[in-house]
């Protein structure tokens, strides 16, 4: 079977395995939209001048990790089902290898500091966080990190100090976790995405209601919004629509009139806050699904981020997403008794330790696991 026409070819092969163009750079935007919010949350906790009385702050510290789940969604469903096309078969016990050995390290590694070693340094104490409360349900909370279930704990306790990034991360491995056996076993798989979006959506709204009645359906309201499969499921259909080559579609997407009012609406909804009363996150992660589509796709696409310090901000933008906080406390000690860190010098130091920790995880400590992982790789990426 064919996957791709001439005229819609992506960047398949880069030292033999697949390659998407312009990606790494957007994951590295992602980890940084996050890091923006969280600068400003960082402040705020040690009573610093801080943004977050701008909504631009949180929501676009949320658009980031929902550009994270639709490029999750994306990628993911390409290798499946091209795997499934190509071999007949998808190997899920070389997918969980995989994904573990990508995912666990710096996880474990962060749930490890969190809990155990940051409360014993006084340089990484962080005053005023919302978690002050959470010594009387340390072991519940330790438990359900452990058991990768982060999203569950922070709807149940709230965020810990260095930890509060992890819920994605458990998002995602529940994702991964359920993704290639159900796509293993479902024949009409456009359906079966469409039908995850509208499954997720139908329950946030009833969710929505029982929640002004039922204590516990606050409680799963808040788990539910932190579980977005929904915006997994859009990278689904975008992966969905280069496998089968869906040629009418993709030409209507691929437009430059299509990609500049894509990129324009973006940038003026971003730029000015705006909240979607209904499907808030699903309508961003569908303009989302469009630029990924575009950039790592398209070779028409009228932005090109391919360049060497993108490319590795992306490589380690893993690191920058999981690391920025310590990076953001250590910045704020050493800056907070002088006049500038008003200004932007906590963003610059901060970003530097973020990238200087990142840098050395990646290359000590993370390469050691990829190095594994090439043992399970089918399709490299």
């Amino acid at each position: 079977m064919k996957i791709l026409s001439n005229h819609i070819a992506i960047g398949f092969k880069k030292n033999s395995g697949l390659y998407f163009p312009n990606l790494n750079a957007l994951r590295f935007f992602a980890a940084f939209m996050v890091f923006v919010c969280h600068t400003e949350s960082a402040k705020e906790n040690f009573n610093l001048p801080n943004g977050l009385h701008n909504y631009f702050y949180t929501l676009i510290g949320k658009l980031g990790v929902v550009l994270f789940f639709v490029l999750s969604g994306f990628l993911i469903t390409f290798l499946l089902l091209k795997e499934d096309i190509e071999t007949k078969k998808i190997a899920i016990k070389k997918f969980y290898f995989r994904r573990m050995l990508r995912i666990w390290p710096i996880y474990f590694l962060v749930v490890a500091f969190s809990f155990f070693l940051a409360p014993k340094f006084p340089l990484f104490y962080m005053p005023n966080f919302e978690s002050a409360l959470l010594k009387h349900d340390i072991f519940p909370n330790f438990l359900m990190h452990l058991l990768i279930f982060p999203n569950l704990a922070i709807s149940m306790y709230g965020a810990i100090p260095y930890a509060g990034q992890l819920w994605s991360i458990g998002t995602e491995e529940q994702f991964y976790l359920l993704w290639p056996l159900l796509i293993k076993k479902i024949k009409n798989k456009l359906w079966f995405f469409a039908g995850v979006f509208a499954s997720y959506s139908a329950a946030k709204l009833i969710l929505l209601v029982l929640a002004k009645y039922f204590s516990f359906a606050k409680i799963i309201l808040k788990f539910w919004y932190y579980f977005n499969i929904d915006c997994m499921a859009i990278g689904a259909i975008a992966a969905y629509l280069i496998i089968h080559n869906k040629q009418k579609i993709l030409f209507i997407i691929y437009s430059k009139t299509v990609q500049f009012s894509t990129y324009t609406i973006l940038i003026i909804l971003i730029a000015n806050s705006y909240q979607f009363k209904l499907l808030h996150y699903e309508l961003y992660g569908v303009l989302f699904a469009i630029v990924i589509l575009n950039l790592g796709c398209n070779n028409n696409s009228i932005i090109n981020l391919e360049n060497s310090v993108l490319n590795f901000l992306g490589k380690i933008s893993y690191g920058i997403y999981m690391y920025h906080f310590i990076a953001l406390t250590i910045a704020i000690r050493i800056l907070q008794h002088y006049y500038f860190v008003k200004s932007f010098a906590i963003y610059i130091l901060a970003f530097l330790i973020t990238v200087l920790l990142s840098s050395l995880s990646y290359y000590l400590f993370e390469n050691y696991f990829l190095k594994w992982k090439t043992r399970y790789t089918i399709f490299k990426n």
